[in-house]
């Protein structure tokens, strides 16, 4: 289902960006409504899972995370040196993503548990 392929690909999302920054190698990071999940999110989702309080709760993360792991990316368009100065920022980068990635995740649990107990009751 969509809500697991969302969550792997988020997960991949970083390895691959983390990779890149390693690496010092462009990386193509799909934005919010680009992604996988955000492409569902707004055109499927949006038409089926509207009225769900918790659905339409996880937008914020959802855009957060990509933001903050394309300000880490960002690092890469000055070289080296500049990740080696900004190293902390780029933590800090992660670390935030990181949050905004349990919080889409519980979110995503929380949509599918509800759509289940709709889906149960008619």
């Amino acid at each position: 289902n969509i809500i697991i392929l969302g969550k792997i690909d988020h997960i991949l999302l970083k390895s691959e960006t983390i990779n890149a920054i390693e690496r010092f190698h462009d990386f193509d990071l799909p934005t919010d409504k680009t992604c996988r999940f955000g492409s569902w999110y707004h055109d499927f989702g949006a038409s089926h899972f509207s009225g769900s309080k918790t659905f339409t709760r996880m937008e914020e993360p959802h855009e957060k995370f990509h933001t903050a792991l394309s300000t880490a990316l960002g690092y890469i368009d000055h070289g080296s040196d500049d990740i080696f100065k900004h190293k902390q920022e780029i933590k800090d980068q992660f670390i935030f993503a990181e949050s905004m990635t349990e919080e889409l995740f519980e979110l995503m649990d929380a949509t599918l548990l509800e759509q289940e107990a709709y889906e149960a009751s008619h």
